[in-house]
């Protein structure tokens, strides 16, 4: 919903999503919607309990979204 809101009402030229490497199930949704994977961010972010972390980045354009 989020993401129809920026590129319709706002006419947003692209949204990024990050979401961590390990994190499949979000993934699978973003890819789901039409979300584009574009890479791995690595050691993007730390993490206490894991160290620094992997994130992968997607990025959705006007005319992209599904669903």
């Amino acid at each position: 919903m989020l993401a129809r809101w920026l590129l319709d009402e706002l006419s947003v030229a692209r949204v990024q999503l990050q979401a961590d490497l390990r994190n499949e199930a979000s993934q699978r949704v973003a890819e789901k919607v039409g979300f584009t994977r574009e890479g791995v961010l690595r050691s993007s972010r730390f993490n206490e309990r894991r160290g620094r972390v992997d994130f992968v980045i997607y990025s959705l354009l006007p005319g992209e979204l599904r669903g």
